[in-house]
């Protein structure tokens, strides 16, 4: 019995580490997905001469490892904590993000300050993912627009 013990926390050590190439890719390509939505790209915050700023990922409820590789507009994403996030009206806060072999599940609000409103603002995103022949698509949207 001990030994069946042993074995059985020796490969809960190991398994998920054999599993996290695959987890970190796989959060990769769906997270890229996510940033590349063109239905948030004019919501995303402009600096000065109206070139793109940096894209914030607030770590709290999802933390995302620094080993997912992620870009907007050849700037990596800025993830965050929540002291270091601010004031900043833009981010992406996740609250679910579930990845099966073939299928995801991601949940999250993107915050961000509404010019026309001059008020901030938030779109609430539901994405259901599909793997087929090892490329995530985007199979279900939803998105609303909260005001904050």
């Amino acid at each position: 019995m001990r030994k069946l013990f042993i074995i059985a926390l020796t490969l809960m050590y190991f398994v998920p580490g054999t599993l996290s190439a695959q987890s970190v890719s796989d959060t990769s390509e769906i997270l890229q997905k996510v940033i590349d939505l063109p239905q948030l790209q004019q919501y995303y915050p402009l600096g000065q001469n109206n070139s793109p700023k940096q894209l914030l990922v607030l770590q709290h409820g999802i933390s995302f490892s620094s080993a997912v590789a992620v870009s907007h507009n050849n700037q990596p994403l800025a993830l965050r904590s929540k002291a270091d996030i601010g004031n900043e009206p833009a981010y992406f806060l996740f609250w679910a993000f579930n990845i099966a072999e073939t299928t995801a599940h991601i949940e999250f609000s993107y915050n961000y300050y509404n010019q026309d409103t001059q008020s901030k603002a938030a779109k609430k995103v539901i994405l259901t993912f599909t793997k087929t022949a090892g490329t995530w698509t985007i199979t279900n949207t939803n998105i609303e627009t909260v005001q904050l």
